[in-house]
C-alpha cells in the first residue's frame, strides 16, 4: 500500500493525463487543395465529394482552394450567360437530406445544382480556380488569364500560379 503522502501526486497525474487526452484540441486552420479533374457529365461522383469536403473545410476554419483542370474546367465553360454544365444537374433529394443533417441547415437554404453550390462555396470563402493554360490550350478562352467563357467568380491561374498554391497547401485531394 502507498503512503497517503505519495497518492496525492500520483493522483493528480493520473488527472492532468486524463485531461490531456480527453480535452479537445484546437484546430489550426489549414490550406486545402482540392484538384478536379474529372468529367463531372460522365462522373458526377468526384465534384459531389469536392464540394461537401470544401464546405466541411470551410466550416472547420480552413482555406480552401478548388482547382478545376483537365476535363472538369469544361464544367466551367458557359454555353450560355451564366449557363454552364454544372447548372444542368439539380443537387440529389439524398445528398440534401445529408447536408441538412451534416451541417445542420435548413433544405430551403440549399443549393439548388451543382454551379449553385459552387458559387455558394465562393461566397463563404473558397478561391475557385481554373487551370488558364488548359482552357487557352482548349480554346476555351484564347489567354491564360482570359475570362470571356467562364464564370466571372473564377479565376483562371498560370501554371506558376497552380504550382504555388499546391505547394502552400498542408492538405491536397485528387479528384
Amino acid at each position: 500500500m502507498m503512503k497517503p503522502s505519495t497518492r496525492m501526486p500520483l493522483l493528480l497525474l493520473l488527472l492532468s493525463l486524463t485531461t490531456l487526452t480527453t480535452a479537445p484540441r484546437a484546430h489550426a486552420a489549414e490550406d486545402v487543395f482540392l484538384h478536379l479533374t474529372a468529367d463531372f457529365k460522365t462522373d458526377d461522383g468526384p465534384v459531389c465529394v469536392a464540394f461537401n469536403m470544401a464546405w466541411q473545410a470551410l466550416r472547420d476554419g480552413d482555406r480552401v482552394t478548388l482547382f478545376f483542370d483537365q476535363k472538369a474546367a469544361f464544367g466551367l465553360k458557359q454555353w450560355a450567360p451564366g449557363r454552364t454544365d454544372l447548372s444542368l444537374y439539380p443537387l440529389p433529394e439524398k445528398i440534401k437530406d445529408l447536408l441538412v443533417e451534416t451541417f445542420d441547415v435548413s433544405r430551403e437554404s440549399l443549393p439548388e445544382n451543382y454551379q449553385s453550390y459552387l458559387a455558394f462555396l465562393r461566397h463563404k470563402g473558397a478561391r475557385v480556380t481554373t487551370n488558364g493554360f488548359w482552357n487557352a490550350l482548349t480554346e476555351v478562352e484564347t489567354t491564360v488569364k482570359g475570362k470571356e467563357h467562364i464564370l466571372d467568380f473564377v479565376e483562371p491561374i498560370t501554371l506558376e500560379e497552380a504550382l504555388e498554391a499546391r505547394r502552400q497547401a498542408s492538405l491536397y485531394f485528387h479528384f
